[in-house]
């Protein structure tokens, strides 16, 4: 896959790369589900051996795009809790030619301006955290 998206440009690197890894196996790790202490992070090792949840996908969707360049000032593993829904989703943000695409576990890539499924709670990546909760 990192041979034959090398040799794409960059929008197609990113479908190539929300494609691949949401192919992975999907394992929910929330509190109460599995015997461990619950929701951890995978590295992308542990993810590309044994799948993971929403926030390992997101994670591995970053780190392959960082090995085609992508600066991680152009990136964000973004949180935000589902308004209908009591849990929270993680998914990846990609700022690209004045916008910011969002790399769904579905193999959806939605462009930021036209997202109202979630309230963005914080997001991270290697250099800081955000918070983007609504201050009172």
């Amino acid at each position: 896959m990192l041979m034959k998206g090398a040799e794409l440009e960059p929008r197609k690197q990113i479908r190539l790369v929300n494609r691949y890894v949401n192919t992975q196996q999907y394992s929910d790790d929330r509190v109460g589900l599995t015997t461990g202490p619950g929701n951890e992070w995978e590295t992308l090792t542990e993810f590309l051996q044994r799948g993971g949840d929403c926030e390992d996908f997101a994670v591995a969707k970053y780190f392959i795009l960082r090995e085609f360049g992508f600066d991680a000032e152009d990136m964000r593993v973004v949180v935000g809790r589902e308004p209908q829904r009591t849990t929270h989703h993680a998914l990846l943000a990609v700022r690209f030619e004045n916008d910011v695409l969002l790399l769904e576990n579905d193999n959806t890539v939605r462009q930021n301006g036209r997202q109202e499924m979630y309230n963005f709670v914080y997001a991270l990546n290697e250099n800081g955290i955000w918070d983007h909760e609504n201050k009172d």
